[in-house]
Formats: C-alpha cells, sequence, structure tokens
C-alpha cells in the first residue's frame, strides 16, 4: 500500500470511528441527558477506547454540541427543496410536510435530544442554540414562505407553525389514535393539505 493509499485509510477510519461516536452520543444524549451519560459510558457505546473518543472530541459539551448541529443539518435540503420549481407552491408546502414528518419519524432520537436542549438550555446555551444550531436553517426557511405564499401572512409565523405544527403531530401520534375527532389530522396527505392551505400556498394553487 502507498504512503498515499494509507493516508486515504486512515482518514476513513477516523471519519468512521466519528460517525459512530456522533451515533452512540445522539442515542444516549437522547434517552438519558447529557448529565446522565459519562464519557466511559459513550466509549463503550461506540466502541471506542476513551483515549479515542477524547481525540475526536475534547469534551462532553463539545461532542454534545457537534451532535446538536449534526441533528438539525439534514433539515436545510428539506428547505432548500421548497425553491424547486418543479411543482406549484402548495404542493411544494404539502411535499415540505410529508417529508419533514418522515424526517421526524426516522431521527426519533434527533427529536428527543433537541427537545432536551430546548428545555433545559439556560440563556447561554439558547443564545448558542439560536446562533449556531437553529438560526441559519429558520432563516432560509423564512425566506423560501415569503417566497411561497401570495396572501399577506407573516413569513416568519407561518415558518414557525409550520415547523411546531408538524413536530407537536408527530409527538402526540399516539394520543391521536385514540382521538375520533383528530381524524383529518392522523391521516397523513389529509394533513399535508390541510396545513398548506393554512399557511398560504400560491394562488395558483386555489
Amino acid at each position: 500500500m502507498t504512503a498515499e493509499a494509507e493516508q486515504h485509510a486512515a482518514a476513513q477510519q477516523a471519519q468512521e470511528t466519528r460517525e459512530r461516536i456522533l451515533a452512540a452520543a445522539e442515542r444516549l444524549f437522547a434517552e438519558r441527558g447529557a448529565d446522565g451519560v459519562s464519557m466511559s459510558q459513550l466509549a463503550a457505546a461506540a466502541g471506542v477506547s476513551k483515549g479515542n473518543l477524547f481525540h475526536h472530541f475534547p469534551s462532553k459539551r463539545a461532542l454534545r454540541r457537534t451532535v446538536l448541529q449534526r441533528a438539525c443539518a439534514d433539515f436545510r435540503a428539506l428547505v432548500e427543496d421548497l425553491g424547486r420549481a418543479d411543482l406549484p407552491s402548495r404542493a411544494r408546502l404539502e411535499r415540505f410536510v410529508r417529508d419533514h414528518t418522515a424526517r421526524l419519524v426516522a431521527r426519533r432520537d434527533a427529536v428527543r435530544l433537541i427537545l432536551r436542549a430546548l428545555l433545559d438550555a439556560d440563556p447561554g446555551e439558547a443564545r448558542w442554540l439560536a446562533h449556531e444550531v437553529f438560526g441559519e436553517h429558520f432563516a432560509a426557511l423564512v425566506a423560501r414562505m415569503a417566497g411561497l405564499q401570495s396572501r399577506q401572512a407573516d413569513p416568519v409565523t407561518a415558518a414557525f407553525v409550520m415547523v411546531a405544527a408538524d413536530v407537536m403531530r408527530f409527538l402526540a401520534g399516539p394520543v391521536l389514535e385514540h382521538l375520533p375527532e383528530a381524524g383529518p389530522v392522523r391521516d397523513e396527505a389529509r394533513w399535508a393539505r390541510a396545513l398548506a392551505a393554512l399557511l398560504g400556498g400560491g394562488e395558483e394553487d386555489r
């Protein structure tokens, strides 16, 4: 093996190790909170030595913050999809709601992690979350919503309501199953259509 190939293999192995650590940390932080997990437990869950864990992340705080940023990273792809002109604006909003719901289901640990962070944040941590985790994604979503809406609706409120309503529906899912009146909310297609209509898709969709 050449020196270049060895370097490539080492870099790939380091990246795989980092991903294992992040995946284990996301699961454990979501289940127990950061204070309920030691670095030794994190290392064991990731299948690495404690020294290797500290090689990648110098502290539990640094690891937790990286996990939080990673948990929100794929949300940006959903936001960018709203800007595609392949469908009318109402249909794009419906697609966003469906895809966002699928993401919540697939990333349950990430959702729990983010909710823990929001509930437990002190003023300094809340400022960091706003600037380093949510701010850029939310600003992009607001910009997309402003371009999609044709009636006089505030895009900031619309963006917040869309995400909050979808998250609340996801969290309340087990309860909704037992509420007869919640049929339109339980049905994914009806929910996506209703929420898109409420948020004001373009006139061309009406």
